[in-house]
């Protein structure tokens, strides 16, 4: 299936009129964290595991995510993008068989955690493969509306992996039978490749060791420059990091919230919720300065956890607030890639957009990790007052840096000259 074709440098106009095919794509990149976030999580709460655990566990695939800019280069350097997508959506698949025959205990965490490891480590190779396919096809006045259905894939993958996961396993025969048909939609999903043609990659050289010189360059090129160092500053800061969202489930008792709720709101309404966002967030990131459009869907996210935070705690407030919570999420997720793929070009995409995902995933780790220990020490509702404090605080650190760095520059700076 892979690699059989290939693409003028200009891209295929028939590529950039098939953004829907992106989202098909992304779905095993997103599968993997929603399966733990929410399946497991759920679980593993019902089964008394301590929140601060479940939310180590959780915080895991994060973690992993902030340092998968190390191997993509082994991405831009050999075989192609749709091979890498192929074998890494198989063993994604794999995974997630393997975490539903886990047993719910305490004492099985270890063995979570490396199989959760695992399963992440294969999801980049989806992210990965995907970038660089948009980052050739995809045009720049439509790099919003791309990133829209790219996170669309995403978010859906992860309320496919934890919605739909968790429903099957509360009724269609347990956590083996969940495991086994949402690792089936991961491979059905690779049917997207089909119709895409792989770009040609004029970064490669003829020996390996100058094909490497060359995304090294291509990546300090992108990091050194304006756009890029603006990009990686707002990327690292907890700005959305919709880190409350991946402790949703263990926080639903506290609303009285039932199995099948948290199923919905994370699952197909969820799901459906995020992908109005994205495509919302899509359209207004082609018509506006896309960094900013990324900071204003971090604000709205903030106020739906305010809102959630005091409003009575009702079964049908979790569902409305997780609903809000989950257009806030489509919405940053989608401004995010859109500030991404603006920024790496074309070239090495597939490291370039792994050092934004990196610059990214750092936040959302630290922050789920941070709220997990709030919750358990004082509560849900203090978890979500921290959500809102991480993000107004990056917000405000975020501008300083802005207008310090247009100082910089206005002053011409011999430190920005030299990284101009």
């Amino acid at each position: 299936m892979a690699g059989r074709k290939t693409l003028a440098p200009d891209g295929d106009q028939r590529a950039k009129s098939r953004s829907w095919l992106y989202m098909m794509l992304f779905l095993p990149y997103g599968v993997p964290s929603g399966f733990v976030s929410v399946a497991l999580a759920y679980g593993l709460a019902q089964a008394h595991v301590p929140t601060v655990a479940i939310a180590g566990l959780v915080a895991l695939p994060f973690a992993v995510l902030s340092w998968k800019v190390l191997w993509a280069p082994i991405v831009d350097c050999v075989w192609t993008y749709r091979g890498w997508h192929l074998a890494s959506s198989l063993v994604v698949a794999l995974g997630v068989l393997i975490q539903g025959l886990i047993p719910m205990t305490e004492a099985s965490l270890p063995e979570a955690a490396v199989v959760v490891l695992l399963t992440t480590v294969a999801s980049t190779g989806v992210g990965m493969a995907v970038s660089g396919l948009m980052a050739h096809a995809v045009s720049p006045a439509r790099k919003g509306e791309a990133a829209g259905w790219c996170q669309a894939g995403n978010l859906g993958g992860s309320g496919i992996g934890g919605g739909l996961g968790l429903w099957l396993a509360q009724h269609a025969g347990g956590m083996p039978v969940a495991g086994i048909i949402v690792a089936l939609i991961c491979v059905l999903s690779t049917l997207a490749l089909i119709p895409l043609i792989e770009p040609v990659h004029d970064h490669r050289a003829p020996r390996m060791i100058d094909t490497g010189r060359k995304v090294v360059k291509d990546l300090w090129d992108v990091a050194s420059s304006r756009l890029g160092i603006l990009a990686l500053i707002i990327l690292i800061l907890p700005i959305g990091t919709a880190a409350a969202g991946n402790l949703f489930a263990v926080i639903a008792a506290d609303w009285r919230a039932s199995a099948d709720a948290v199923a919905l709101v994370t699952g197909f309404a969820g799901g459906l919720a995020s992908a109005v966002g994205c495509f919302m967030a899509g359209f207004v990131a082609d018509k506006m300065d896309r960094k900013l459009a990324y900071i204003v869907s971090g604000f709205a996210m903030a106020l739906c956890g305010a809102g959630m935070a005091v409003a009575p705690r009702t079964p049908l407030n979790f569902v409305i607030f997780s609903l809000i919570y989950a257009l806030t999420t489509g919405f940053t997720y989608a401004t995010y890639f859109a500030v991404v793929l603006e920024a790496i070009g074309k070239g090495a995409a597939a490291t370039k957009s792994q050092l934004m995902g990196a610059a990214t995933n750092m936040p959302i780790a630290l922050a789920t990790m941070v709220e997990g220990a709030v919750q358990s020490k004082a509560g849900s509702v203090a978890m979500l007052w921290s959500d809102v404090a991480l993000t107004v605080g990056g917000a405000a650190i975020y501008g300083l840096c802005f207008v310090g760095l247009r100082w910089l520059w206005s002053r011409r700076s011999p430190i920005v000259e030299a990284i101009a």
